[in-house]
């Protein structure tokens, strides 16, 4: 069913509570820890984490997982004892006994808006008790806090409050429970105590309008009768709802027959062609016969629904980053970001396509955030690291019982949960042939059927799809469906890799090394980091993009915390050479980082990728921009049977290589590892 864990600061807070959970529903396994048993760095993970109260949030959070849900418990009183506040005169001092002053005020606060607001209350302040002493005092567990007080009542440990309720409940895909569990508790407590006050003297009639004050505040319709059907209260709710004057015949006519008076029951009527849901369920009450009717607009609850599937999707489905996040001083990268600015205005699809590490999702998200769909969620998948059959639960949903381990009520998918926003499916190349079936019909149709499901159900969702593959070569070798590229790439936005960046990649370092830096409030090394450093930083390859110079900034932020003679430049070369000593991987790097490895061997070198190399150096001793255009001229007149495809591929591999370097513009340069290759093929 589901698992929680409860942290509070009390033994007996977490026997209450835990009480509370099994009252919800004893199937959830409960586990429990008061606040000084946690310990930082354990990352305590469990189906949901409930905090009590909320001043222990920051204590519990770093005990967490990053992952961990959790909830903040409020309470609220228990409306059992409530009715002992009228034997306190009218005017009386009361103190209200709480170990915490933030507490007690609290109580203050739900004493008063419940119309017990005739007493003058001093909170107690542990850390500055009264001199004075009181006469009455009211508690809620703690009248161990002062003795000399005549009278002191107790109301009982606080109550876990009706929003955290419903928060478990939805939670564990329960939000049914939720209008039994709250009326049936708190409205049967509400009776209890009116009932007992009835038979009081006029002090009852204080409680009874409470009583009647709060059930009016609810949106459903809300009837107390006997089992003669005569009405001993009920809300204004009721009224607007069925639209007519509330008596025993309206009770009779529409109670079914077969209903014995001991039993909870549901049914549904039709009033003026507004669907009502009707509960009907005894109220346990010694030597009383109380019945309770719930009315609700069926209308009312699908929006409820709504709202909070709203709720649900823009507090966990949000974009983080925006474009101003995105750093960079180059053209390249200008022209990019301009781009992809453009395409935030419009609602067409997006294919963002680079290598692994440059930023995709980061850019993903920035449109996102500046389209039309802002408000809306962002939600975000890698479909190269799910199976088939979980891919696809995952973007459709399923229905209940499509398989063993399916949660009892289904389950949406992130269609539905991406609504009114932007689905991100990143690494796209890679979802098996069988989803992107679905997915070309999802966005073909704007509709999709969960899996188990017959059911047809509209989706408006904007797609950005991302993939560091050559889609087109994939759609060749009949792993990628032509019909779905042609979807997903109305809008094409290519991230350059690091390496053809060019002043980003020394802008990039400084400024994340001084974030890095400033984290721990240490000085910025402005001397080292010079034209020595900056030339070095821009012959190294970063195969691994941005996400290898966040790795690499961590390195050297370490290394100038813990050595104070640390030499940036020096260790940089030493961690790549002990990254990369192999000789396949070698050619990710310039000569100047390992240079025992001065050039791509012949198993690494193919021979067309050599010819390709062979024409640009050409081009270049010429003096010209030795560009995939030049190249397609150069073998178009000489006769060479490279296609422009072919020839685009084997820049791509030069590059990977370390043999030539993109200007940010459109053509390339040969490095200094090329200049060694052909050095070496011509001392052959």
């Amino acid at each position: 069913m589901g698992s929680i864990t409860i942290v509070a600061k009390k033994e007996k807070s977490l026997i209450a509570w835990k009480k509370r959970i099994f009252d919800i529903n004893d199937k959830l396994e409960v586990k429990t820890f008061t606040s000084d048993q946690l310990k930082p760095g354990d990352n305590y993970y469990d189906d949901l984490i409930v905090i009590v109260p909320d001043s222990l949030k920051q204590m519990v959070l770093p005990c967490l997982d990053t992952k961990a849900k959790y909830v903040i418990g409020k309470r609220t009183l228990s409306l059992d004892k409530i009715h002992q506040l009228i034997d306190i005169p009218y005017g009386s001092k009361v103190i209200i006994l709480n170990d915490s002053y933030e507490y007690s005020l609290e109580i203050n606060r739900e004493l008063e808006s419940l119309g017990f607001d005739y007493f003058e209350y001093h909170p107690y302040n542990p850390k500055n008790p009264p001199q004075e002493k009181f006469k009455f005092a009211v508690t809620c567990g703690e009248s161990g806090l002062m003795t000399d007080v005549e009278h002191c009542i107790d109301l009982g440990l606080r109550q876990i409050s009706v929003s955290t309720i419903a928060e478990i409940l939805n939670h564990f895909n329960m939000g049914a429970q939720l209008d039994s569990y709250i009326l049936n508790r708190y409205i049967s407590s509400l009776v209890r105590s009116s009932i007992s006050l009835n038979k009081e003297t006029k002090k009852g009639e204080t409680l009874l309008r409470q009583l009647e004050a709060v059930i009016s505040a609810f949106d459903d319709g809300i009837i107390l009768f006997n089992d003669h059907y005569e009405i001993l209260s009920y809300n204004t709710k009721s009224e607007s709802i069925l639209e007519q004057f509330l008596n025993s015949t309206f009770l009779k006519e529409n109670i079914p027959r077969k209903w014995n008076f001991n039993e909870d029951i549901e049914y549904f009527i039709h009033e003026a062609n507004n669907p009502l849901h009707i509960s009907l369920r005894p109220v346990s009450i010694t030597g009383e016969k109380i019945f309770m009717a719930t009315i609700s607009d069926i209308s009312k609850l699908h929006d409820i629904e709504e709202r909070y599937k709203r709720h649900q999707t823009n507090s966990g489905a949000k974009a983080r980053y925006s474009f101003k996040d995105i750093f960079y001083k180059s053209e390249i990268m200008s022209s990019v970001v301009s781009a992809a600015k453009k395409y935030s205005f419009s609602d067409s699809n997006v294919l963002i396509v680079g290598e692994s590490g440059t930023g995709k999702e980061l850019f993903a998200q920035a449109i996102h955030k500046a389209s039309p769909r802002k408000d809306g969620p962002f939600v975000a998948i890698n479909c190269g690291a799910l199976s088939t059959s979980l891919l696809e639960s995952e973007l459709f949903g399923y229905e209940a019982g499509a398989f063993t381990g399916a949660l009892k009520g289904g389950k949406r998918g992130l269609f539905e949960i991406a609504h009114k926003g932007t689905l991100f499916l990143d690494e796209i190349t890679d979802a098996p042939l069988s989803v992107q079936q679905k997915l070309l019909r999802a966005l073909q149709e704007k509709e999709i059927i969960r899996v188990s499901g017959t059911k047809s159900i509209f989706v408006d969702v904007r797609t950005i799809s991302a993939t560091n593959k050559n889609i087109l070569d994939e759609v060749a070798k009949g792993n990628f469906r032509q019909d779905l590229y042609y979807r997903i790439n109305v809008m094409t936005l290519r991230i350059p890799p690091l390496r053809e960046r060019g002043t980003d990649i020394t802008y990039l370092f400084k400024f994340l090394l001084s974030l890095s830096l400033k984290k721990l409030g240490m000085p910025f090394p402005e001397k080292q980091i010079d034209d020595n450093l900056n030339s070095f930083l821009q012959k190294h390859n970063w195969p691994g993009n941005i996400r290898e110079m966040a790795n690499l900034v961590e390195i050297v932020t370490n290394g100038l915390a813990l050595e104070s003679d640390y030499n940036i430049v020096e260790e940089i070369r030493q961690y790549w050479n002990m990254i990369y000593h192999d000789e396949k991987e070698a050619p990710f790097v310039s000569e100047n980082i390992a240079p025992y490895n001065n050039s791509p061997n012949k198993s690494q070198m193919h021979e067309h990728t050599k010819q390709v190399f062979l024409i640009l150096a050409s081009l270049e001793r010429d003096g010209k921009v030795p560009g995939r255009s030049a190249v397609c001229r150069f073998c178009k007149l000489n006769n060479i049977p490279l296609t422009e495809q072919q020839i685009r591929l084997r820049v791509e591999r030069l590059r990977e290589l370390g043999m030539i370097r993109n200007t940010g513009g459109y053509g390339n340069v040969i490095t200094d590892l090329g200049y060694k290759y052909l050095e070496n093929e011509h001392s052959q």
